[in-house]
């Protein structure tokens, strides 16, 4: 569909088979998308949903054609999905959009797998119980306006092979897992209300000082490595290496 605006009023909807030839260029969607398990939508052009669009299942696939900007509408993992790049670019989430759910991957491969970096001005939230919602792909950026929220139970796994968060991410009961190659400037500012901070990448801390108080709470080395510079650890506050 190339072109204007589809009005999806529900019940009715528009249903994305397996077919890897399917595709939205320059679209506007007034109304709920669902992707099914094994459907596939190629974007281009750009794409802004009025609505919510519904990844069910572990292969439903919404694939972005190069540099593109997601516009408006919320995009929810419902027991898996992925967000991943036919071409290599950019896909930026304006603020106002919210990606949300629980199992999925954003910078995933299941068909093309193009390097993807990602930048957030919008929302972020993990926010399904006993269900992980992973960042991948080549670079991550958190704006300094955008929000990230891992509630009670959750996970939010940021892999990325280099990332950084200009904002605060707050953990309010979940998991927040640090992957790939970040820097203690980069990490942003956190906020551990009852949650778990989990160290999973590498951390270039040369120069540098990471510094754990009342405010950002006790966190994990699981697995992953600090390199240089100096940690303070402000009681109650400590690191804690695993097993």
């Amino acid at each position: 569909i190339t072109g204007g605006t589809v009005n999806l009023t529900s019940p009715a909807t528009l249903v994305p088979t397996a077919a890897t030839s399917n595709r939205l260029v320059g679209v506007t969607v007034n109304g709920d998308l669902s992707i099914p398990s094994n459907g596939v939508v190629r974007i281009a052009g750009g794409l802004s949903v009025n609505g919510v669009v519904h990844l069910i299942g572990g292969s439903a696939d919404l694939a972005f054609e190069g540099t593109q900007t997601l516009s408006a509408g919320t995009i929810a993992f419902e027991s898996g999905g992925l967000i991943e790049m036919v071409s290599a670019g950019t896909l930026t989430i304006a603020p106002g959009v919210t990606i949300r759910g629980g199992t999925g991957t954003i910078g995933g491969s299941r068909y093309w797998g193009a390097a993807m970096t990602w930048v957030n001005q919008g929302t972020i939230r993990a926010d399904v119980s006993g269900q992980t919602l992973t960042i991948s792909g080549a670079g991550f950026t958190n704006d300094p306006n955008a929000t990230s929220q891992v509630s009670s139970g959750a996970t939010l796994s940021v892999v990325s092979t280099n990332w950084s968060n200009a904002s605060n991410i707050v953990v309010s009961g979940g998991t927040f897992n640090m992957g790939g190659t970040f820097t203690t400037t980069g990490i942003g500012s956190i906020t551990n209300v009852g949650g778990t901070v989990n160290i999973i990448g590498t951390l270039n801390n040369a120069g540098a000082t990471l510094t754990l108080n009342g405010t950002t709470g006790s966190w994990n080395l699981a697995g992953g490595t600090i390199t240089g510079g100096t940690v303070n650890l402000t009681s109650p506050a400590t690191l804690v290496p695993t097993a």
